[in-house]
């Protein structure tokens, strides 16, 4: 068998058969499908399994089972595969087109014997935009060190655009010790060895954003997993294009709320709306910085009554609504209060959420929700 899909999945009603759909309708029928469900619990497994009995002449294969994460059924899925080479289209991601696996046997027939043959992939918005991410050339068709080029280059990889031989899979698992990072320590832990590499001139699978590595609470983590990777191989960032990322960027942490309210703007959708969808007429705007002030012209134009605001500095006194330091606040009317420090989130609910009846939202939690 050639090829080997693998999706990984928990809870994924929403998404999974779309995926499913970009599998099953491909030209080309040498491969085998594998689906490593990490115990989900909502109505997952049934979507599955009738796609399974509506495409019942391909080879597909379900497993439900608690994980120790999404890299530990990676691996586990790679111990079941039966195919040469290997991908990874998890729930919410795609197969380019119909033609993908056929494009990709024409490349391996052309320059066979590759460890990996990678492509570019698309970039989905939730509002679904589009762009395209072109990973750098990293073509070693000879298996050379590539270790000064790595040390001076970033990857721009997606493992959902790689094909990578099973043998190099298995030589090369994935360190489950990572939470957010161990696909970059695979990259590189493959790329130093030597491996054989072919660049594929066309974009392979197309990826969804919006899933955990791009929230606001990954930032500290992707930094620090990112430093320990680096470490662990002797690479040094400062000498040329890679950067460890400050576990303390406030512009890179917010940088997808932006994108993600952007978004929901040009949809038309608003926040209000969906807080009156909720049961909610009233809130508290916790932190007026940034995001506090945008949310505040936002819901201000809407009919939305803002109670009140908290924030712990003088500076913002002018305002024309009340503001009030957390440790006064006493509570008010309001149906619930909406935390815009979203990079503090975690430590602010713990502190009000003793002191106030109302529900406590991040704003970070609340634009993924309205999609």
């Amino acid at each position: 068998m050639l090829f080997t899909i693998i999706t990984i999945c928990y809870n994924e009603q929403k998404r999974i058969a779309q995926t499913l759909e970009s599998i099953y309708n491909q030209e080309f029928s040498d491969y085998e499908h594998i689906i490593e469900d990490g115990g989900s619990d909502d109505d997952t497994l049934q979507i599955v399994k009738q796609y399974k009995e509506k495409y019942s002449q391909l080879d597909i294969s379900i497993y439900s089972e608690k994980d120790n994460g999404i890299y530990d059924a990676m691996n586990r899925a790679v111990r079941r595969a039966k195919g040469d080479y290997i991908c990874f289209i998890n729930s919410g991601d795609f197969l380019l087109n119909k033609n993908t696996l056929y494009d990709i046997h024409c490349e391996i027939d052309k320059a066979p014997g590759m460890d990996w043959y990678y492509g570019k992939c698309v970039y989905i918005f939730p509002n679904k935009d589009e762009y395209i991410q072109v990973p750098v050339s990293i073509e070693n068709i000879e298996g050379e060190d590539m270790r000064p080029y790595l040390e001076t280059h970033s990857l721009n990889l997606n493992h959902q655009s790689i094909f990578a031989k099973r043998e190099c899979l298995l030589a090369h698992p994935f360190d489950v010790s990572y939470k957010l990072r161990a696909e970059l320590k695979w990259y590189y832990d493959c790329l130093l060895s030597n491996i054989k590499v072919k660049k594929l001139d066309f974009p392979v699978s197309m990826y969804s954003l919006g899933g955990f590595s791009e929230r606001v609470d990954s930032v500290k983590i992707n930094s620090r997993e990112t430093e320990r990777i680096y470490a662990e191989f002797g690479l040094k960032p400062e000498q040329g294009a890679l950067r460890v990322p400050k576990a303390d960027d406030y512009g890179g942490a917010i940088k997808y709320i932006y994108s993600e309210w952007l978004a929901l703007l040009q949809a038309e959708k608003r926040v209000a709306d969906y807080l009156r969808r909720q049961g909610i007429n009233s809130v508290a705007i916790y932190g007026y910085g940034e995001l506090g002030t945008h949310l505040i012209a936002e819901l201000k134009h809407s009919g939305m009554k803002i109670t009140c605001i908290l924030d712990k500095s003088d500076k913002y006194a002018y305002s024309d609504l009340p503001v009030i330091k957390p440790d006064k606040y006493e509570g008010d009317n309001a149906d619930a209060m909406i935390v815009t420090a979203v990079t503090h989130f975690h430590e602010i609910y713990s502190e009000m959420s003793t002191r106030v009846k109302c529900p406590i939202y991040s704003l970070e939690h609340i634009l993924e929700d309205m999609w």
